[in-house]
């Protein structure tokens, strides 16, 4: 009689000590639940803080397409939206003009060899040839991060030209496609180079700008008088392609960052999305 209750005991015991078990184990799950639930919750509203901010941005552009048409106006912009309170969180915007840039899928293998070289990349030559030898067989690259795809570039090689090259803007003459007030000499030497126009022409549009009407076509005509109309017409002053990127921060601890990629037509007159939002 005493043996069989001493097993009772004993299992009693151990079934204490299972449910002890199970219950520390359920409130550690219910404890992780909640918090996962409220880390979902504050991404939640760090994304919608980051379209906020984003959209203020292409509304802002859209307002004063000229404005920041330059250089000088981008970098005023992008410095008035650094940590902005709004709602729970904080956000900071900035837009890059696209047509600052030499387009990835239309650039020639001339273009991207003298681009590479300016850069400083070595064997320019057999990595420009890499990347239209990719083109040709897996068609445009949807973004320039695609050019980590091609066997020729290594890392550091990405790194390097993706500032300089954009998938958005249309990328051939007569196009507007390179915005003489936003693009970078490099840009503006190798194009220029390409179309057969004077070293000097570069720095000359980098000393003159901003250019604010259609007299940008008579500067470089007047420089290069050899230039046909077509690659003339391929710089503007004007027309800006916007990417927009916003990083909200919610609680010191969550971070979402939205892109989204617009052009405006004009001010004050209609938006194309060229590229809908997406997160980092």
């Amino acid at each position: 009689m005493s043996n069989e209750r001493g097993y009772i005991a004993m299992a009693a015991l151990w079934i204490s000590a299972i449910l002890m078990v199970i219950s520390a184990g359920l409130t550690v799950y219910v404890k992780l639940q909640q918090r996962a639930v409220k880390n979902y919750e504050f991404r939640v509203k760090a994304f919608y803080v980051a379209k906020a901010g984003a959209n203020t941005m292409v509304f802002e552009t859209n307002r004063g397409q000229t404005r920041y048409s330059n250089l000088n106006g981008i970098n005023s912009l992008n410095n008035g939206k650094k940590d902005v309170k709004f709602g729970e969180g904080s956000y900071t915007a900035t837009i890059e003009d696209e047509k600052s840039k030499a387009n990835i899928n239309t650039a020639s293998e001339f273009l991207m060899r003298r681009m590479f070289e300016e850069l400083g990349l070595k064997d320019a030559a057999t990595k420009a040839r890499g990347v239209m030898k990719w083109r040709r067989e897996h068609g445009l690259l949807l973004h320039v991060e695609e050019l980590g795809l091609v066997p020729e570039l290594d890392v550091d090689d990405c790194f390097k030209i993706m500032p300089y090259f954009t998938v958005y803007s249309i990328g051939t003459p007569g196009s507007a496609s390179v915005n003489v007030n936003t693009a970078s000499l490099i840009v503006l030497k190798t194009q220029i180079e390409e179309f057969g126009g004077p070293p000097t022409l570069a720095p000359q549009l980098i000393q003159r700008r901003p250019f604010r009407d259609r007299g940008v076509w008579t500067f470089i005509q007047n420089r290069a008088p050899r230039m046909i109309q077509p690659n003339v017409n391929y710089f503007t002053y004007s027309a800006p392609v916007f990417r927009v990127r916003c990083t909200a921060i919610l609680n010191d601890t969550i971070r979402v960052v939205v892109n989204t990629v617009v052009e405006n037509w004009s001010e004050n007159h209609e938006i194309i999305y060229m590229m809908d939002w997406w997160e980092e």
